[in-house]
């Protein structure tokens, strides 16, 4: 059998979705209009339980059907794609709708996609998007051409730009901060056009999982994404992961690959306005970021369990009496079921 002929670069995108087919579909959009070879597509349907499926697979098949020379299907159940073309078919990129029996959160979603797009072995590059992205048309061919110029580069995050301040930076990746357990956007706030055309490139832990390209040799060297976090913190602690078991890749992040975000469109949290926020996400946010700390820094974890007396104080200052029941429940190492929110598993 003839064995695909695709650049040693060659992608595939990573989209999860759930409950959420517009947004879904706003990202699939964007891809389309890319520039250059288009990459596969693996979406993964955290058992949404709606008319996702439908919808998304209706779309999937529209494009396949007006565009059958670039794309073609791939059943989830269907052998390898390098295995079963013996033709050109093999020149078109795969798309490939998963649909999960369950809702694993992030990490189990991703890892859905990374186990079927890791049986193609011409699949070099595995770039995660967020569904409440869209993706400006030369993303992909900028994150590719800083791969191909550095072998040292095992992860690499996409410049994100709010997508209704497409201007402004959200940011290109992450700072952790042990004392505190808190995170920082770096360059967060800043003026792309500015930033683009200066010199600063300051370093980062963790490219955000918004938005974060992975060389294939890198997962394979150090696993997926863990699945324990079920929201928040998964690309941080994989990232960490990377940093312990396999130093010798370099984490960065690509200026020019561009990607607008739809702050809080996946959970309903939103801090560039109003600091709004969910009992979900709060939830897992606060937890997540015990559970990091304890993981990654046990020695200075007591530090960083004392300042959720100050996340409690802080909600109360806002008055969000539920979220401040959580974060003093998280503090005192039990939450009430009436106030913590059941996981959308269903």
């Amino acid at each position: 059998m003839m064995s695909r002929k695709r650049p040693e670069e060659h992608t595939a995108v990573i989209i999860l979705n759930f409950k959420q087919p517009d947004l879904t579909l706003a990202c699939l959009s964007s891809l389309a209009e890319m520039k250059g070879p288009p990459p596969d597509i693996y979406v993964v349907d955290n058992h949404s339980g709606d008319d996702s499926l439908f919808r998304i697979q209706e779309s999937l098949d529209a494009l396949v059907e007006a565009k059958p020379k670039t794309y073609r299907l791939r059943s989830q159940d269907a052998d390898p794609p390098s295995i079963q073309r013996p033709d050109s078919a093999g020149e078109r990129a795969t798309i490939c709708l998963i649909s999960s029996d369950q809702n694993r959160g992030f990490g189990g979603g991703v890892n859905l996609g990374l186990r079927a797009a890791l049986l193609d072995p011409a699949i070099q590059l595995f770039w995660i998007l967020n569904n409440d992205t869209e993706i400006t048309p030369g993303a992909l061919e900028a994150l590719k051409s800083v791969f191909r110029e550095d072998e040292s580069l095992g992860i690499l995050g996409s410049c994100l730009c709010y997508q209704n301040h497409p201007e402004m930076i959200q940011g290109v990746g992450g700072l952790y901060r042990p004392w505190l357990g808190n995170i920082q956007h770096v360059l967060g706030g800043q003026r792309y056009q500015k930033v683009l055309g200066g010199a600063d490139r300051p370093p980062i832990d963790y490219a955000v999982g918004a938005a974060v390209c992975i060389r294939r040799d890198v997962l394979i060297e150090v696993g997926l994404f863990p699945e324990d976090y079920f929201l928040y913190f998964e690309d941080m602690d994989w990232a960490f992961s990377v940093r312990n078991k396999a130093p010798h890749w370099r984490i960065d992040y690509c200026l020019e690959s561009v990607v607008l975000h739809r702050e809080g469109a996946s959970t309903g949290a939103n801090e560039s306005e109003g600091k709004r926020t969910t009992l979900l996400a709060d939830y897992y946010y606060q937890r997540n970021r015990l559970r990091f700390a304890r993981r990654w820094y046990p020695g200075r974890y007591p530090l960083v369990h004392l300042t959720q007396l100050l996340v409690f104080m802080n909600r109360v200052k806002r008055r969000q009496w539920s979220l401040a029941g959580i974060a003093l429940g998280l503090f005192l190492g039990w939450v009430p079921n009436r106030l913590k929110p059941k996981p959308p598993r269903d």
